[in-house]
């Protein structure tokens, strides 16, 4: 059943996801130390790359949700987490970007959901070259993202139902990209293909993604853009 089978056709996000939380199992978040660099969560500690907070399951658990899942493109400023410890994605010392983030999901609905990338331990500096990767065979798809999508989704029991928030236009691009050549699953349920029509609008533009933290940019306004803008159920 979907979760916003019960919701008004052009509910807030902020109301989809009151409406759609689901814990995370100590069990999930085990197996979410294993599925690769990518993984990691929407909770911080008093500082943006303190990794102890993930130590203290007990505590930590009622803080995750899995129904929500925010996925950026890929590592900025680019390269492979290979070897770091686990959850440091998203998590990173002396990064503004990083810093940006955590000021904009801290104390929104957003807190603890599950963080990712498309694109999983693949070298690029720029987020708008990957399809060019792709195209020219570069980019191993099937290693890259489509093994280490659905090696998350089997570890945190996620499905269609999940709602997958982009980051930024190029994760946006990226995602329908791939939906297309076949790679990922065309029902998922994903924010930018939900947008009721109305709602907020950024610089003109509806909001249909994150905007992205890799540069200045107000983040708890953003959040606040995209928890306002109505989405259509189904």
């Amino acid at each position: 059943m979907s979760f916003t089978a019960t919701l008004p056709t052009t509910a807030a996000l902020r109301d989809t996801l009151a409406a759609s939380f689901s814990p995370v199992t100590r069990t999930e978040f085990s197996a979410s130390r294993t599925v690769g660099s990518a993984a990691s969560w929407a909770v911080w500690g008093d500082k943006t790359g303190d990794l102890s907070l993930f130590d203290d399951t007990d505590a930590l658990l009622p803080r995750l949700r899995k129904d929500v899942v925010v996925i950026a493109a890929t590592f900025a400023p680019g390269g492979t987490l290979t070897n770091s410890p686990p959850f440091r994605n998203f998590h990173a010392h002396r990064s503004a970007a990083d810093g940006r983030l955590r000021s904009g999901l801290t104390g929104s609905p957003l807190e603890g959901a599950f963080l990712t990338n498309i694109v999983k331990d693949f070298p690029t500096m720029y987020a708008n070259g990957l399809q060019q990767d792709i195209r020219y065979g570069d980019l191993d798809v099937e290693r890259h993202i489509v093994e280490p999508f659905f090696a998350e989704q089997r570890a945190l029991n996620l499905g269609p139902d999940t709602l997958y928030i982009p980051v930024g236009i190029h994760a946006r691009e990226l995602w329908d990209f791939l939906v297309e050549r076949g790679d990922l699953p065309d029902d998922q349920r994903v924010f930018h293909r939900m947008v009721a029509p109305g709602g907020p609008r950024h610089r003109g533009h509806l909001v249909r993604e994150l905007l992205s933290f890799s540069g200045p940019v107000n983040m708890p306004e953003a959040v606040e853009l995209l928890l306002s803008q109505r989405m259509a159920s189904g």
